[in-house]
């Protein structure tokens, strides 16, 4: 379960739940915990802690000892382990094949005048402190220290 602090109210769910409930400028908090590495997934957030990929934190989507690279996928995330690249490290995909990739050029939020802005180009966002962040589908992920919220951006047409 992951919370959404509205300007209200605090609520929990799932991802697909919170983002249908949520409005532009809602923050949903996807993760808060130790990490390796993480990176922008479809539905939240791929979060590294040594050898595990865990969605938001919380559901493993891969283990494993070995991998030469990792990438969200819209049905979990891509392993390269040797010259395979496997869907969730156990399918074989085409890693020629541009649909396979997940992509963030999708996202409603542009960086410019050192702030977070939705493309309309006059709503700010966010504009605080950031230690990363990363453009999403769904608006834009700000990493604070060892958590991760989704700054929510709805389509206005």
């Amino acid at each position: 379960m992951k919370r959404i602090r509205t300007t209200t109210q605090e609520i929990e769910g799932t991802f697909e739940d919170l983002f249908t409930g949520a409005e532009t400028g809602d923050v949903i908090v996807l993760y808060e915990g130790d990490f390796h590495e993480w990176t922008c997934h479809p539905q939240g957030v791929l979060i590294r802690i040594q050898n595990q990929f865990l969605l938001n934190g919380a559901e493993l989507l891969w283990k494993g000892e070995r991998w030469d690279g990792s990438w969200s996928h819209p049905e979990g995330m891509v392993v390269k382990i040797g010259e395979q690249f496997l869907l969730n490290g156990t399918t074989p995909i085409n890693h020629n094949d541009p649909d396979i990739w997940y992509r963030t050029a999708e996202s409603p939020v542009t960086h410019e005048r050192g702030g977070f802005f939705h493309k309309n180009g006059t709503e700010l966002l966010y504009d605080g402190k950031v230690d990363g962040w990363g453009l999403h589908p769904s608006g834009l992920i700000i990493q604070n220290r060892n958590k991760f919220s989704l700054i929510v951006v709805k389509s206005t047409g």
